[in-house]
Parts: structure tokens; sequence; C-alpha cells
């Protein structure tokens, strides 16, 4: 074996011959640094390739598979149907869905009624009884009913009309400067803006506008800044009491 002196330099550590007075390396002073013996580092054993056969029988073996686990998995097993028995069960129920629209009891699978064609794609299928008879329809609220809107004429005393109402229009003025001003021009009596008519569910009403001579419904006369209901065949008088020469007078005609 070969005589070195190591360099005791921590920062260098190389090998020098046992001669050296000072480190090749960084040149520090071997002087005092005893020689010592280089340690050869043994060539790896060769490994064989081949593995013998006791090495075999120690490796452990993996248990053979059973019928069970080599059965591919499939989809269908995870799905909420495998596990929801279309037939039904053993202890005499069924597997349905109940139409929610007429109460058809259909196959847990259906996706439509077989009764009404109503969609069941969003109704979950049950476990009921086989003798189980059709559930009842759930109830449904009654439509609402609209009212319809009479046709509502101002008609002349001579029985001309004169002005419609529709729902347009539902809420207007009267005088002779407002609405009917024309049929309304040569009454006197009559105010520029004397009453306003309202459409209220169907119903007409007339209110005075502080007219200066009033309006009569039925000859009665109106208290001011009040809605009155007219109904059919009502006489309006504006300005004073029916046929009074100068006032305004007109009938309410409905008709459905």
């Amino acid at each position: 074996m070969a005589r070195i002196r190591i360099c005791p330099n921590i920062n260098c550590q190389t090998e020098n011959p046992a001669t050296a007075t000072e480190c090749e390396a960084c040149g520090y002073d071997l002087t005092n640094v005893k020689p010592t013996l280089k340690q050869e580092t043994p060539p790896e054993a060769a490994v064989s390739p081949e593995v013998t056969s006791a090495e075999k029988e120690a490796v452990p073996r993996k248990p053979a598979a059973s019928a069970s686990e080599n059965t591919p998995f499939s989809a269908a097993d995870a799905s909420p149907a495998a596990h929801n028995s279309e037939a039904g069960n053993d202890d005499g129920t069924e597997f349905v869905k109940i139409c929610p629209e007429c109460g058809q009891k259909n196959r847990g699978v259906a996706k439509i009624c077989t009764k009404c064609k109503a969609s069941l794609k969003s109704i979950r299928g049950v476990h009921l009884p086989k003798d189980a008879p059709a559930a009842a329809p759930s109830a449904r609220p009654e439509p609402r009913r609209v009212m319809a809107v009479p046709e509502i004429r101002l008609m002349s005393s001579d029985g001309q009309e004169i002005f419609r109402v529709t729902e347009s229009n539902p809420v207007f003025s009267i005088g002779r400067e407002q609405v009917l001003s024309g049929f309304l021009r040569n009454c006197d009596y009559v105010s520029r803006r004397h009453a306003e008519i309202s459409l209220i569910q169907s119903t007409l009403t007339i209110m005075d506008l502080n007219s200066t001579n009033g309006t009569f419904v039925n000859d009665c006369k109106l208290e001011q800044g009040r809605k009155r209901p007219l109904e059919n065949g009502d006489r309006v008088s504006l300005g004073g009491f029916w046929g009074t020469e100068k006032t305004g007078c007109f009938t309410v005609e409905y008709r459905r």
C-alpha cells in the first residue's frame, strides 16, 4: 500500500505523497504530518443475474384471485337502479313511480306516465306493496277567473252613443273643455271641468269636481268630491235636473 500525507487543512484534505513537505493544493506545511497508509477501495462484488431456486422460494406469492374478483366492475353496479329492483323485493313490494298529475302507478324506470304522458324524469321511484291502489292525483289550484270588463257606453237622451268607456282610458274628466266637450258645448250650466268618471273593477263611478251647478244621478245631487257608482240605466245630468234646458244629460248603458 502507498503511504501518503493528508493535508490537515479542514478546507483542503488533499492526499499528498509521503515525501511532500507542503500541500500541493493549498501549500500547507506538512513537515509535522505523519505519513499514513492509503486505504484502497475493494472492487464491488459482481451481482449474479440469475436467481437461485432458494431465493425464488423466499419470494412471497400473491394469493389466487377469487371468481368474484375476476369479474370486471360495471358502472351499473354503482347506479341507484342496481339497488332499486324493478321487479320488487321478496317481501311483496314493487318499485314504481306515481304520476303527480293523474296518480297512475308506473314502472320504476319510466320516464313518462303511461296514462297522461306527463314527464316522470324528476319523480323518484318508491317501493310499494304490489296490491296497493293507485294514488289520487295531487290537488292543483283552480285557475283564477278573470272578470270580463263589460262594454260601457254613455248615451244621449235620444239614444245616440256619445262616448265609449274602455280599459285603456279608465279615468277621465268631463265638461265643456274636457271629454264630451262637443256634446256639452251649448250647455251653459255645465262647468269647464265638471265631473270625473272612473272605471273601477268593471264598475263605472262618477264624482263631482266642485262644479258650479252640481252633478245629478237620477235627479239626486251628488256630494262634491265623493264617488258614486253608476249602474246600467242610470240617468246623469250635469248642471241641473234631468231634461232641464242648458244641462248636459246622458244615460249609462252596460253591455256584457
